[in-house]
């Protein structure tokens, strides 16, 4: 009887604070306020009725699981009394009154917790989900920023990055079950990696020593890294698409959009990687810090989920990285699906650039011939002339008056193709209306990665960085809403176990 008379008196109360509410917006008129005044103090009385009813309604649960008694729980239990524990929800905070039972060996378990399905945090499912998804695009300040701002509640930057952290170790599992589409009949299956450096804290800089020095995994530090501040985090891609004939022409003058500034340079590559976006399908970003080979099998092992033993062909598209192809080759043989390999594609923008440098190489900086002589050579190499083109190049070197740093230019470029020519069927991969760049990764590795792990003065520890890259990959995947069901799936199963 007390516990309805309580009860009654909250509903009365409530009824009274939206009586307040109403009578305040009907004397608006009387007043001179302007209407952001009555806009915000409505918001504040409804977040305020929010609170009460929140409040009956976990009473109201917390009387219904009374009234069944001591729960059935496998092994030893002992009832160890009532407890509280503080709760914020997104109207505000609220202490909530528990039962708490010792399960031996297991250790405490809450019935209503457990019907409620709370989180094991102070912060509610619904703040994780807005706090966290936004610390994915903002630093973990400004994160908070907003929601503090419009529901006036006291969140802050740590808690932030607490329950970043915290989510974050959740979405390998979340990918390893999350069931895919069955590529199309006549599709392709895209798979590409590349890499991009993730500044490090000093603390654990001085811990990994030589691993910061090292060149990127792929072959080449990117614009703006330095040596021995960075970890390379290996950025994989994966995705399906229906293949598409191009002419040589349209590939020269993409090639030849050349920008003369970094921004223009992002901004070109960004559009190339849009135009990708429209022409692939089911796009699939990943990155993992330090681990080149976790990433390729990564990549490899979702790529077999996608096509279901399907003999969907593959494609891999790669730049000339030291050791890259040799470990996807070994992911794809210890999959199976060597067999399903049609083709690795070497980055025919890197190729340009090397075309570049031979013909700054052969015929200077300055010369007036040299855009047109790089454009017929890339448009043989595109016609799969490459053995020719090696040829000519090495003719080049050795006939005409060369300064020694023009001879070790041209001599890289020779290499070059000389070691990937196997990877340069232009010719083939254009008719078969397969895709020649690595748009995909080269911008997935801009704004997966750079753009929220490198801005001003920001330096990670290992696990903060990758929970913070999974997070991001989350988003950036479309699957956030996904992400946040299985995590409270997760959760209510965590509780049912304490219970078996």
């Amino acid at each position: 009887m007390p516990q309805n008379t309580n009860k009654s008196e909250e509903i009365k109360s409530i009824y009274a604070q939206i009586g307040v509410l109403i009578e305040q917006t009907e004397d608006f008129g009387k007043t001179e306020e302007g209407i952001n005044g009555i806009e915000r103090n409505i918001l504040k009385g409804l977040l305020g009725v929010g609170l009460q009813l929140l409040n009956v309604a976990i009473k109201s649960r917390a009387e219904e699981i009374n009234e069944q008694g001591s729960p059935i729980i496998s092994g030893k239990v002992s009832n160890k009394g009532i407890f509280s524990r503080n709760y914020q929800s997104i109207f505000g905070e609220l202490q909530i009154n528990h039962r708490r039972y010792q399960i031996a060996g297991k250790g405490a378990y809450y019935p209503l917790d457990s019907s409620l399905n709370l989180p094991r945090t102070k912060l509610s499912y619904v703040l994780q989900d807005w706090i966290v998804g936004s610390s994915a695009d903002l630093d973990f300040r400004e994160s908070v920023r907003s929601v503090n701002e419009i529901l006036d509640i006291g969140t802050n930057g740590t808690q932030s990055k607490v329950h970043c952290n915290k989510l974050g170790e959740g979405v390998d599992n979340f990918y390893s079950q999350t069931e895919l589409p069955l590529v199309s009949k006549g599709d392709y299956i895209c798979l590409e990696w590349d890499g991009r450096g993730v500044p490090i804290i000093k603390e654990e800089r001085e811990e990994l020593g030589d691993e910061l020095s090292a060149t990127s995994v792929v072959g080449r530090l990117k614009r703006g890294q330095k040596r021995g501040i960075k970890k390379t985090a290996t950025v994989s891609v994966v995705s399906s698409f229906t293949p598409k004939k191009r002419a040589k022409d349209s590939i020269i003058r993409g090639l030849f959009k050349t920008p003369l500034t970094p921004l223009e340079e992002e901004k070109n590559q960004l559009e190339v990687a849009h135009k990708r976006e429209k022409w692939h399908k089911d796009i699939h970003r990943r990155a993992f810090l330090g681990s080149q080979e976790n990433s390729i099998n990564y990549g490899v092992q979702r790529a077999k989920k996608l096509c279901d033993n399907q003999k969907v062909p593959f494609v891999v598209l790669l730049d000339g990285g030291v050791g890259l192809e040799a470990a996807v080759r070994a992911a794809f043989e210890k999959e199976k699906l060597s067999n399903y390999l049609h083709y690795i594609i070497l980055d025919i923008v890197h190729v340009s650039e090397y075309v570049w440098k031979a013909g700054n190489a052969i015929l200077g900086e300055n010369s007036k011939l040299r855009t047109g002589w790089v454009k017929g050579i890339l448009s043989d190499i595109l016609d799969g002339k490459i053995v020719e083109i090696i040829e000519e190049l090495k003719q080049n070197r050795n006939k005409t008056a060369l300064s020694k740093s023009g001879k070790d230019l041209l001599d890289k470029t020779i290499n070059y193709f000389t070691n990937h020519q196997h990877k340069m069927d232009y010719k083939t991969y254009l008719e078969q209306g397969l895709p020649v760049s690595t748009a995909l990764v080269e911008s997935s590795c801009g704004h997966l990665v750079k753009d929220r792990m490198e801005r001003s003065g920001m330096r990670w520890s290992l696990k903060g960085a990758q929970n913070m890259m999974d997070i991001r990959a989350v988003k950036k995947n479309g699957d956030w809403a996904k992400f946040m069901d299985y995590t409270l799936t997760q959760n209510k199963e965590q509780y049912n176990q304490m219970r078996a």
